[in-house]
């Protein structure tokens, strides 16, 4: 127990040493600020979230009744209400 806590010791000091600079060095500078365009990026988000929506059946179904349920609330709001503008 005693070898594995000194192994953690040893690789927590490993990695702190690894996430501070060499002195130097110079710091990272990247060309852009994302890896992609805003509309890659945009357009890949939106696929994402569509192929979610269309794979969840629920959402589907409570879509569907959702918007039977407002068509028939519209219809009844303007039952008999004739073509007067």
């Amino acid at each position: 127990m005693r070898a594995l806590a000194s192994r953690c010791r040893r690789a927590l000091q490993e990695a702190q040493d690894l996430c501070q600079p060499k002195a130097g060095t110079q710091p990272i500078a990247f060309k852009h600020k994302r890896a992609v365009s805003t509309w890659t990026q945009w357009k890949l988000l939106f696929e994402r979230n569509m192929t979610t929506h269309w794979r969840n059946p629920a959402y589907n179904v409570l879509r569907f009744a959702i918007t039977i349920i407002l068509g028939v609330f519209m219809g009844l709001l303007y039952l008999n209400r004739g073509g007067k503008t």
